[in-house]
């Protein structure tokens, strides 16, 4: 095992510590690929990943929902909402990806512990209990399957 191999383990452990203390079981929690967990929590899913980038050698960690699929009409409205919308959000952002828009923090693993994984899944957790709906409704938007997740 590498070195970044033996970080990456170090910090599954990180995760599945703070995905306990929210009361879910990690096992049951975790995805179809390693370093992949998906939650549910209020209604709101939450996917968490962490994966290593050989490239520069680092690991990285992220916690992110999907908020909805971006509409066909109304986008230089959603788009300015977005933006106005994250400048007050703190230490997460609204991401667009193939035309989904999600909620999303990410950082280097590096120096995390299992209170700070928590704090971002609760951040990005309470942020998508707050928006999500209210986004939906205004945008008259559509939801996606996701990926399955425990209940809390």
């Amino acid at each position: 095992m590498t070195a970044l191999e033996q970080t990456l383990q170090e910090y599954y452990t990180v995760v599945e510590e703070a995905i306990q203390t929210l009361n879910i079981d990690p096992k049951i929690a975790r995805g179809n690929q390693e370093g992949q967990w998906n939650l549910k929590r209020s209604e709101r899913e939450i996917w968490i990943d962490l994966w290593r980038m050989d490239k520069d050698q680092r690991v990285y960690f992220q916690v992110l929902s999907p908020v909805m699929e971006a509409p066909a009409t109304q986008l230089e409205m959603l788009f300015k909402e977005l933006l106005t919308l994250n400048d007050s959000l703190i230490g997460a952002a609204f991401t667009i990806y193939k035309d989904w828009i999600y909620l999303k923090v990410i950082r280097e693993a590096t120096g995390m512990d299992s209170q700070e994984a928590l704090e971002m899944m609760k951040r990005v957790s309470s942020y998508a209990i707050e928006y999500t709906p209210k986004l939906r409704a205004k945008y008259h938007a559509h939801t996606r399957a996701a990926r399955s997740a425990p209940q809390k």
